[in-house]
């Protein structure tokens, strides 16, 4: 299928279904199945930030609005981008005990509900660099991206399952197998784009 806009996909959704009278329910649910899709981190969402600066004595930095993973950090020190080491956070805990922290050039991060922390505390300002998942949400109506493009099978299928199962009570759901086909489909193509499964140390 070519690529479509946000209204095509509404459109396809609505023809697929035959149900011309339900434009706000398509429309509804499929930005919901986007907001749960988002949560597969799929190739699609990978982005980088470079919004956040250390701040001499900060130890704890939010992340920005709308991630779903973060896959690395790195900290610009003079022209290099150091790559810091993620640790859990109890490691860091368990290391960092003095009352006053000690402050130098991070060289650990850990994930700490929305912030992370760096260890040692930093002594200066930094620029940060988060690579990570934060998938789009979906596009204005004469607009594309990855939902409409790589994904619209997935958002077609799935919002027409979501559809089928809460407000027509279809029995059997027919597009609920295609929906699971496609996010197989897209899962895998992620994992490859990534350079397979990958296991984690600290984990």
């Amino acid at each position: 299928m070519a690529d479509l806009t946000y209204l095509q996909l509404v459109a396809e959704i609505i023809k697929r279904l035959n149900r011309p009278d339900f434009d706000g329910i398509a429309r509804d649910v499929s930005a919901d199945r986007i907001d749960y899709y988002k949560k597969e981190c799929f190739y699609g969402g990978q982005a980088t930030d470079t919004s956040i600066t250390t701040v001499a004595g900060s130890r704890f930095y939010n992340y920005p609005s709308g991630f779903e993973q973060v896959n690395q950090i790195q900290l610009l020190n003079g022209s290099v981008w150091l790559p810091l080491t993620q640790k859990p956070y109890w490691y860091i805990n368990n290391i960092d005990l003095l009352q006053t922290p000690v402050q130098s050039l991070p060289a650990y991060w850990a994930p700490y509900g929305s912030q992370f922390r760096l260890f040692p505390t930093p002594n200066a300002a930094h620029s940060i660099k988060l690579t990570m998942d934060l998938p789009p949400g979906p596009p204005a109506d004469d607009a594309t991206n990855f939902w409409t493009t790589a994904a619209q099978s997935l958002v077609i299928n799935g919002t027409c399952a979501e559809i089928a199962d809460v407000y027509l009570q279809l029995e059997p759901n027919k597009y609920r197998p295609l929906e699971e086909r496609e996010l197989i489909s897209l899962g895998s193509k992620s994992i490859r784009l990534r350079g397979g499964i990958q296991t984690r140390p600290y984990l």
